[in-house]
């Protein structure tokens, strides 16, 4: 392909962010991105645009740099401190003492580039929320995390320490967005992926975009509708295509199943009604089904139309859910 690297493809670059390029794709577009800073930029106000029918609410992230450039103008002009001359120079004295010690405290503050941090755990319910830079996140019950957001130049840091996420992150090629488990990375390069750990194991799918995992010195680049699993003691990365889609099945409407083996669909079934699921015969397990669950549906109903769906019997003993 000869594409001029100075005029690139809108269309190509569009394909890119969309995970939909094939090698040699790639490589032209991560030449034209290294070529000049300035084409970094233009891919950042093309996502932008590709984005714009994404409802992210954005919250405001105030401009360190900025303030910190008035600071010095104020400070080199003499102007640092301002206030009227009261008759009682003893209240004037303190607040000059009070408004030395907040700008120096914030001075320090600063120059030490000490990040924004926030904590969100989920319990024993699905939470969403929007972190300080705009990325949607998802957890999945009984899972905790730490946001670190750094001030002007530094990364966004994502720290999982136990559970399931799902991230629509806020495109910044100026600050990687990075989720941490247990010596593993996670670099987003596009848009919007799953991460699921339980015990030893970590999984990430990714749903949109481009996504690299690492781990000691091994990487993985995934794009649309790829995953990569990963155990905590080999740390061996093994990628492969994710055929079902039930990554999704916490926080979205439904849950739409199109042939898909019945022990992954109980599987997800369990996890969503928190409840157990037990597949009495190896023949049943492997039977495929093509189905859509409502949000609001029942596990009875679900189970009852599985019955229907596969000729099977399902009985309920001590709280589980018998298929056979």
């Amino acid at each position: 392909m000869g594409a001029d690297l100075r005029n690139m493809n809108d269309a190509l670059l569009a394909k890119f962010l969309q995970g939909e390029t094939d090698p040699g794709e790639n490589k032209m577009v991560e030449r034209w991105l290294a070529g000049d800073v300035r084409n970094r930029d233009y891919l950042d106000r093309l996502t932008g645009v590709l984005e714009m029918d994404r409802d992210v609410a954005a919250v405001a992230v105030p401009d360190t740099d900025l303030s910190w450039e008035r600071f010095e103008e104020r400070a080199n002009a003499g102007k640092l401190f301002e206030y009227r001359r009261f008759g009682n120079r003893w209240l004037s004295g303190v607040a000059a003492i009070l408004l030395i010690g907040i700008g120096f405290g914030w001075f320090l503050w600063y120059k030490t580039g000490n990040p924004w941090k926030q904590r969100l755990s989920s319990g024993n319910q699905v939470l969403t929320d929007t972190l300080p830079d705009g990325t949607v996140v998802a957890l999945n019950r009984n899972t905790d995390l730490t946001f670190e957001y750094g001030r002007t130049g530094k990364g966004r840091t994502v720290d999982l320490d136990q559970g399931e996420s799902f991230f629509s992150v806020k495109q910044d090629s100026r600050r990687p967005f990075v989720v941490r488990y247990r010596g593993c990375e996670i670099e987003v390069l596009g848009t919007s992926f799953n991460v699921r750990t339980k015990d030893k194991e970590l999984e990430v799918i990714v749903a949109s975009g481009r996504v690299k995992v690492s781990r000691a010195g091994e990487s993985v680049l995934l794009g649309r509708s790829e995953k990569v699993s990963m155990n905590v003691d080999t740390g061996r990365l093994r990628k492969s295509a994710n055929k079902y889609l039930l990554y999704d099945y916490y926080f979205t409407e439904g849950l739409h199943v199109e042939k898909t083996p019945l022990w992954m669909v109980t599987d997800v079934l369990s996890k969503k009604y928190n409840v157990k699921m037990l597949i009495a015969s190896d023949e049943l397990k492997n039977r495929l089904l093509t189905m859509k669950i409502d949000k609001d549906t029942k596990p009875e109903e679900v189970l009852h139309v599985l019955s229907v769906v596969l000729d099977c019997k399902v009985t309920r003993i001590n709280g589980q859910f018998i298929i056979e």
